[in-house]
C-alpha cells in the first residue's frame, strides 16, 4: 500500500442514470487495454463513437475487501442507441444517486490502490458511509486508457448520509 498517495478532498455530487453497454472482466490488472480495445471497436462498428461518449469502469468488488486480480470489473462506454446484446458485450445502467467524487492522476494499479485508500481514510472520518451501489471511475483520457498510459479518472464512490 502507498500511504503517501494523497487523495484530495472530494466533490460530492448527484448523478443522473447513464446508459451503457459493457464487457464483464474478471480480474483487474495494471493493463487493461486488450479489453478496452475490444469496448472501443464494438462500439466503432456500431455506430456508438460517432458522438463523444463517456468512458466508464463499475467496480462489482470493494477495494478494501478484494484484490485487484480478484475483482470483477465491468467496462463500459456510455449509449443510449438501441444497440442489441451482442457476444461478450451487454447493456446496463448505471443507476443515480450521490457520489463523492475524487480526481486521480495514475495507473490501473494506482487506482485500485487510491480507492482503498478513499475508503478506509476519507469515508471513515466523514458523515458519510457507503449505499448499496458499485463504485465506478470515469476515465477522462481514453486515449490513454486504450494505450495503457497514464490515466486521468474521476473516480464515484457511493455514499448516504449516516443515518
Amino acid at each position: 500500500m502507498h500511504e503517501e498517495f494523497d487523495i484530495g478532498v472530494p466533490t460530492i455530487v448527484n448523478e443522473e442514470k447513464v446508459p451503457m453497454v459493457y464487457m464483464r472482466v474478471y480480474g483487474y490488472e495494471n493493463d487493461m487495454s486488450e479489453v478496452w480495445n475490444y469496448m472501443n471497436e464494438w462500439c466503432d462498428t456500431r455506430g456508438i463513437l460517432q458522438k463523444e461518449r463517456r468512458y466508464i469502469g463499475l467496480f462489482l468488488n470493494h477495494p478494501s475487501f478484494t484484490i485487484h486480480n480478484k475483482t470483477r470489473y465491468l467496462a463500459c462506454i456510455q449509449t443510449d442507441a438501441n444497440v442489441f446484446r451482442s457476444g461478450k458485450v451487454g447493456k446496463c445502467v448505471i443507476s443515480e444517486g450521490k457520489f463523492a467524487k475524487f480526481n486521480f492522476t495514475c495507473n490501473h494499479l494506482e487506482l485500485y490502490q487510491l480507492m482503498h485508500i478513499a475508503y478506509i481514510k476519507w469515508l471513515f472520518n466523514s458523515k458519510y458511509e457507503v449505499r448499496n451501489f458499485p463504485a465506478y471511475v470515469e476515465y477522462k483520457n481514453p486515449k490513454n486508457l486504450l494505450k495503457n498510459e497514464i490515466l486521468e479518472v474521476d473516480f464515484y464512490m457511493p455514499i448516504q448520509l449516516i443515518s
